[in-house]
């Protein structure tokens, strides 16, 4: 008989804003079915934004999406900005008002999100812990993964424990850290304590622990309890199963040395930890021309475009393979961090994306980031000092120098295998029941 596995994540194909934010349970999802399990996603449904490629997906998995009022909002929201993107002279007074109200929003919103614990998702829960206990008692489920953040979506592990205990396998696996960065912490204490307990809960009722980067476990050793012997490091890693490279040169070289991001960034101050602006004020000090290429869910203001605009390119969002494909295309790949709070255990899942196409990795963060040291000690690229301009100009001049004399960083990804999802998922086998 096949082993059957539940995966509950908030944010899922196609109604997820960016693929970064679902790729880690997309590639679980078909690991597993490729090792001929029955696997199940209950996830959220809101306005249609893409599949990413992953159509296909959907046939070999059997995905359940729960109305969920907030993600409704959150899609819509995002596919009335992007629609007026490129909208023409007429339409500016429409835009701006949008803008003005998206904003407004997001600043609401980050207030609403400080007085709901642990996250303002946590309204829509009961939806989802209905339907899952339906689908664990329809169709015998024992294994249940909750991916997250949002982190609210693991108080439903907590109801379903409290209602199944032994009778199911409880995987909690964090993306993200709960409560070591401030990025999901509360501002005031009062709430702040409250999550702090729900985590605890959470991970005394789990009974396995996956987690995406080294720094989140120790974190949670050092502030609650040790939870060493039910945990697994399972990295998120590159699909070795994909072969892009078909005849295009991986050496080539653009007229102008081009930098290219993929995934979520924006300028907002609020609740951003991808803000480029120190970047941007730096490059505009820089006496070279250079291209830099914005790929994904990108909102940049009009003031920083209008002040880029000889240096900034930004595109849409791709499909999976199209951006790989995009990446080839770049001199250089670059991953930006920031905030220094929360900094320390950033390993993002389009670092391992840019290790597949085999391209030198440009690093502008904080000197905390986990990320640097990696790239550092494997010899992947470059780090910046986001919160140095005179760092960043030095070394985007190293860098230029570099690239114009052929002489950027190379490396081969057969070097790099223990970062294959291949080799990361085949650990979370061992736990399922």
């Amino acid at each position: 008989m096949k082993k059957k596995v539940l995966i509950i994540i908030r944010e899922f194909i196609p109604y997820s804003l960016s693929i970064g934010s679902c790729m880690r349970v997309i590639k679980m999802a078909e690991f597993f079915a490729q090792n001929g399990m029955e696997v199940f996603i209950l996830s959220g449904k809101g306005q249609k934004i893409s599949y990413f490629g992953y159509e296909n997906l959907i046939n070999k998995v059997k995905v359940i999406y729960v109305p969920d009022t907030l993600i409704f909002y959150l899609t819509s929201m995002y596919k009335s900005l992007h629609e007026t993107k490129f909208n023409t002279s007429d339409t500016k007074k429409a835009n701006v008002v949008k803008r003005f109200i998206a904003n407004f929003m997001k600043y609401f919103q980050g207030f609403v999100n400080e007085i709901f614990v642990p996250d303002v998702f946590v309204c829509t829960n009961h939806s989802y812990y209905k339907k899952t206990s339906e689908i664990i008692e329809n169709e015998k489920i024992k294994n249940v993964i909750i991916s997250s953040p949002n982190h609210s979506i693991q108080l439903v592990g907590l109801l379903l424990k409290k209602k199944y205990g032994d009778k199911i396998n409880l995987i909690v696996d964090y993306r993200d850290s709960w409560n070591g960065t401030g990025i999901f912490k509360k501002k005031l204490y009062p709430f702040q304590l409250i999550n702090e307990y729900l985590e605890k809960k959470v991970l005394k009722n789990m009974d396995y622990f996956t987690y995406a980067v080294p720094l989140i476990l120790k974190k949670i050793n050092e502030k609650y309890f040790d939870i060493t012997k039910k945990s697994l490091l399972v990295m998120n890693g590159y699909d070795e199963n994909i072969n892009v490279s078909g005849n295009f040169n991986k050496d080539n070289k653009n007229d102008v040395l081009t930098i290219g991001h993929f995934g979520s960034i924006s300028d907002n101050p609020y609740n951003n930890f991808r803000n480029p602006e120190l970047f941007f004020k730096a490059l505009l000090k820089f006496n070279r021309k250079i291209k830099l290429c914005f790929y994904g869910s990108v909102t940049i203001s009009k003031k920083w475009q209008d002040k880029m605009n000889d240096i900034l390119e930004i595109g849409e969002n791709l499909s999976h393979i199209e951006a790989l494909k995009m990446m080839q295309k770049m001199d250089v790949l670059l991953v930006i961090h920031s905030k220094i709070d929360g900094g320390d255990e950033v390993i993002t899942g389009k670092f391992f994306e840019y290790i597949l196409v085999e391209k030198p990795i440009l690093l502008v963060g904080p000197n905390n980031m986990e990320i640097g040291k990696m790239i550092k000690k494997d010899g992947l690229g470059y780090v910046m000092d986001i919160y140095s301009e005179q760092d960043m100009l030095n070394k985007t001049d190293i860098i230029y120098r570099y690239w114009e004399t052929d002489k950027l960083v190379k490396y081969n990804k057969e070097n790099f295998k223990k970062y294959s999802r291949q080799k990361q998922y085949k650990k979370i086998l061992e736990i399922l029941i």
